[in-house]
């Protein structure tokens, strides 16, 4: 059961000519080191998420790994 809250991701739009990627690319930059480490790691989380939610029908866990290793006596 899942109790965590929904993340909400604030919608932000910038427009830039399509000649200007490295104004684009300045602005993205400078809007995430704008957040602190706590909201950049919610939102990679988020989209983390997301991902698995679109490629996988269940989440993936750990999987164990057992290991026996016979040894000679000593």
């Amino acid at each position: 059961m899942n109790t965590q809250k929904p993340h909400i991701i604030a919608p932000v739009v910038q427009k830039f000519h399509l000649h200007d990627e490295k104004a684009a690319i300045a602005a993205e930059r400078e809007y995430w080191l704008s957040k602190s480490i706590e909201e950049r790691f919610e939102a990679l989380e988020h989209l983390r998420e997301q991902y698995i939610q679109m490629h996988y029908e269940t989440r993936p866990e750990f999987q164990r790994v057992y290991r026996i290793v016979k040894r000679e006596p000593r």
